[in-house]
């Protein structure tokens, strides 16, 4: 029988087909590991080198010497370690130094929970610095071992050497050997003290790092518990500070003294993502100014009409680019120093508002100036961090011009003729009803003096408002792109592409959407300031069970095995789409070949997602 191509893909199918579920499954029998871990708890009893074997064994021994001394850390890989700590304690100094730390009940509650990601973030970086110190010091230490085993059995064999009279050089060799090795044991050593020295800082101030953090969630959570308490006097009593003819020039200190701390940080922590930052939109940039150039010779005959969004969006590369990249900061550096963070808030909104107003012209015009306005005004509010006459007249600004701003919204049933479907636009209308009058609290309580409900009020409901119009472009690009992308002419050669062209562009898009309408939700209750406590109760739901017999269930374990079972019908999906549209229809094979091997496939991912 000839061995043709055939017979090649067989082999590989079938191979893959039965590796797949059996990987990482541990499929030896226990009482095998048994034994094996039975074998390898043996103590060999260490004795003394025969006479014979001294001479080979001694070059063994340096030989393990030498090859020890060489994972010794270098002066340069010391200095790296020492300096990237001391960077590490620096920057944290910066950002969470024991004056911020005791003016906290000064600070607001969006200031504070700047301070606990940030600490957290920290306590991430120091435990990986202290990981890869932990792990260079277990090395060492396994070399130390070593070289005591030899240590020892070198020592015994000296004492054999005298009791039994060995030569003169013998025993010179047998002490050149020992002294070698408590030479290369005692330079190990001081690495692994340094090693435990620096791990022993770390873990002082990760535990420095965790006391902030419980501080700061305990006075959140008293934050919580006194949101509706009067909390400073009236409005019309506090006017009498504005006499005070030092007041604006203190707050204007303080702005620019805020600003060059905020430098200094910058400077200090954001320096390479900054780099990288301006890397990825010069090269994102690039590419869409290329494709504008060149997308109809790179599109497929079959797509080649495009909808007025897609031209829209790829004749916008710098207001697509700029998007894309101040986004990526707002997700990945949430922990930026305010001035950079209002910086980068100011440049997202220039490309979210201009975007907004060509996707949604008719539906937003009327408003969507006065949300930019309210939007700069937060940026500008938010450089303010001490409660005083300024910040409250400047929050009731931005109360009363939001509240004016979403009456106005609710009142005309703005954006009515964008949603065919009546009930959720109704609901969208409910919650922008509920806005409305969150803001018509925050301005009495403002007034009253119930200052924490009236910033937490003002503040939510414009940047909910500002994260979904980021959500709606977002959208928007990713199924401009997702399209764009299917429609390649080098794509579209793949049978699987062009025949299921529609229903992967709709399924992907709309795995997109989750994604995105999941970080929306997550924004939401974090600007709300109950994403933690929701999320504690969803991870008590999630984990609480009970018990059927020697079973444990819980919800949690439920979805994550209904999510393995459809994640691996989803890919045995897409695996027999693949052979029979494009694996199949360029190899030949015997009738019932293709059949067969599909089916066992999807047999192999369905089964292995059960393991």
């Amino acid at each position: 029988m000839r061995f043709n191509h055939t017979h090649t893909w067989l082999a590989l199918i079938i191979f893959i087909t039965f590796w797949l579920p059996l990987a990482g499954q541990n499929i030896f029998p226990s009482s095998l590991q048994f034994n094996q871990g039975k074998a390898d708890s043996v103590v060999v009893q260490t004795r003394p080198i025969p006479y014979a074997d001294i001479s080979p064994r001694s070059n063994e021994t340096f030989n393990l010497v030498t090859e020890s001394l060489k994972q010794r850390l270098t002066e340069a890989e010391m200095y790296d370690f020492t300096v990237q700590i001391d960077t590490l304690f620096k920057q944290i100094n910066a950002s969470l130094n024991d004056s911020v730390l005791n003016s906290m009940q000064n600070l607001p509650a969006r200031v504070m929970d700047n301070y606990m990601n940030t600490a957290q973030i920290y306590i991430v970086r120091l435990t990986a610095v202290q990981n890869r110190l932990s792990l260079r010091s277990r090395r060492l230490g396994s070399i130390t071992e070593e070289l005591n085993q030899s240590g020892k059995r070198w020592g015994l064999t000296l004492e054999q050497a005298e009791e039994e009279d060995y030569p003169d050089v013998l025993s010179d060799r047998i002490k050149m050997t020992i002294d070698t090795i408590d030479y290369a044991r005692a330079s190990v050593q001081q690495d692994i003290e340094f090693f435990i020295i620096q791990s022993d800082r770390i873990s002082r101030e990760i535990n420095r790092l965790e006391s902030v953090r419980s501080s700061v969630h305990e006075y959140m959570r008293l934050y919580g518990q006194n949101l509706f308490k009067k909390d400073i006097p009236g409005l019309f009593r506090s006017f009498s500070d504005l006499k005070d003819k030092t007041l604006f020039q203190e707050r204007l200190q303080s702005f620019f003294q805020t600003i060059k701390s905020d430098v200094q940080i910058f400077h200090a922590q954001f320096r390479k993502p900054l780099v990288f930052i301006t890397f990825v939109f010069i090269l994102l940039l690039g590419f869409l100014i290329w494709y504008k150039k060149n997308y109809l010779r790179l599109i497929s005959a079959r797509k080649s009409r495009l909808s007025d969004i897609h031209l829209m969006l790829i004749h916008s590369p710098l207001l697509i680019a700029l998007f894309i990249t101040t986004l990526l900061i707002r997700l990945l550096y949430y922990d930026l120093p305010d001035t950079f963070n209002a910086l980068n808030s100011i440049i997202f909104i220039i490309p979210v508002m201009i975007l907004t107003r060509r996707f949604y012209a008719e539906l937003t015009r009327p408003w969507l100036k006065w949300l930019m306005v309210l939007f700069l005004i937060i940026a500008l509010y938010e450089f303010v961090f001490y409660t005083d006459i300024i910040q409250r007249i400047i929050l009731l600004i931005l109360s009363a011009g939001a509240f004016g701003l979403f009456l106005a919204m609710v009142l005309n049933r703005a954006a009515a003729g964008g949603f065919r479907n009546k009930s959720f636009y109704n609901l969208l209308l409910a919650i922008m009803g509920a806005f409305t009058m969150m803001l018509f609290t925050a301005i009495i309580g403002n007034i009253a003096g119930t200052y924490r409900m009236a910033e937490l009020f003002t503040l939510a409901p414009v940047k909910i408002v500002i994260t979904a119009l980021a959500i709606l472009i977002s959208s928007k690009i990713a199924d401009a792109l997702i399209f764009l992308l299917l429609a390649n002419k080098g794509v579209q050669k793949a049978h699987v592409f062009r025949d299921n062209f529609k229903v992967i562009h709709k399924k992907t898009t709309r795995y997109v959407n989750i994604f995105l309408w999941v970080i929306f939700i997550v924004t939401m209750l974090n600007l709300l300031m109950i994403k933690e406590p929701v999320f504690t109760w969803g991870e008590r739901v999630l984990k609480e069970g009970w018990k059927l017999g020697a079973v444990d269930i819980s919800l949690g374990r439920v979805l994550i095995f209904v999510f393995v079972i459809w994640f691996s019908i989803f890919i045995s999906r897409i695996v027999k789409a693949i052979l029979e549209k494009d694996v199949f229809t360029r190899v030949t094979t015997s009738r019932g070949v293709p059949g067969t091997i599909v089916m066992l496939v999807r047999i192999a991912l369905i089964t292995g997602g059960f393991f």
